[in-house]
């Protein structure tokens, strides 16, 4: 929502202009009290956000659709 936020206003990204989004739409904790923040163009929860990419298995394929 955030991203879209930025485009349709065409407004570039700045820690204030963040935080007042949050703060404007009632966004600023996750549920379970972590914190938000915006980094490398992503919107990340301390609590919920796993830095991590799964492990990928070589022998799996990608499904045709």
């Amino acid at each position: 929502m955030y991203e879209n936020h930025l485009t349709l206003e065409e407004l570039e990204h700045s820690d204030q202009l963040f935080i007042s989004y949050m703060n404007e739409n009632d966004l600023n904790k996750s549920n379970d009290h972590g914190v938000y923040n915006y980094t490398d163009g992503e919107v990340h929860c301390n609590v919920h956000s796993d830095n991590e990419l799964p492990e990928k298995d070589e022998g799996e394929s990608v499904p045709i659709l």
